[in-house]
């Protein structure tokens, strides 16, 4: 009877902690949601906000895995986004789209996931803004794509 006692008191406690981190994940989206009522900005996160975002969470002791089944989302989409948060400014920038004059977001996290050194990661993204060949020749590089036959 003891022993059943004392899993009830850790399941009680454990519940706790569980609606603990719930309440702070819905402060965090109802900030969110004011921030972008008071704004009337109704356009979604970029990339870079979403890995803030995530970051946040992370920062409030939520895995990868918890922060992707809340979003639907994959935990590599999770680290994608995180990777790119904890990226050089550059890299940030350039997640952007070529018509932007960014080199898109999939270089952008490739860059960001596979170079951890933020010179390094600006010398990337300096080469593959050169030209679309030049692009493609990071990308090949960094083997996020296959070179052409």
């Amino acid at each position: 009877m003891k022993n059943i006692s004392l899993r009830l008191q850790e399941l009680t406690e454990e519940l706790a902690s569980v609606q603990e981190k719930i309440q702070t994940v819905i402060r965090i989206l109802q900030a969110e949601q004011n921030e972008r009522s008071s704004t009337k900005d109704e356009k979604p996160l970029t990339a870079v906000e979403e890995g803030e975002r995530y970051a946040d969470l992370e920062e409030e002791g939520y895995s990868v895995s918890e922060i992707a089944t809340m979003i639907r989302k994959s935990g590599q989409f999770v680290r994608d986004r995180i990777s790119l948060w904890n990226s050089a400014p550059e890299v940030k920038e350039a997640s952007k789209g070529r018509d932007e004059g960014g080199i898109g977001l999939s270089a952008a996290i490739g860059i960001a996931r596979l170079v951890k050194d933020h010179e390094r990661q600006r010398e990337w993204v300096r080469q593959a803004k050169k030209s679309p060949k030049a692009r493609r020749a990071v990308l090949v590089d960094l083997h996020l794509v296959f070179p052409k036959k």
